[in-house]
């Protein structure tokens, strides 16, 4: 007889509306991903552009990429964007 549990969802669209500048500006920069080598940076560009021009855009989408690229960065590739 415990009380009914709920999954938490991370606010994801608010962590983009605060720090989407910042985090796109090194996460999904050109350079960071042409050093990479692991994302096509046109498509992500595009993705981009799509949001920043007010379209809507998934915001899993752009978390999911930025998440994978601080993970690469601090697990796989640290000495590779210094």
């Amino acid at each position: 007889m415990g009380h009914q549990k709920f999954g938490f969802q991370a606010p994801i669209a608010e962590i983009f509306n605060n720090s989407w500048g910042e985090l796109s500006e090194k996460y999904l920069s050109e350079d960071f991903i042409k050093k990479q080598g692991i994302f096509n940076y046109q498509f992500i560009e595009s993705l981009k552009k799509k949001r920043d021009g007010g379209q809507y855009i998934n915001p899993d989408k752009l978390w999911i990429l930025v998440a994978f690229q601080m993970w690469h960065e601090r697990w796989i590739g640290p000495n590779l964007f210094k």
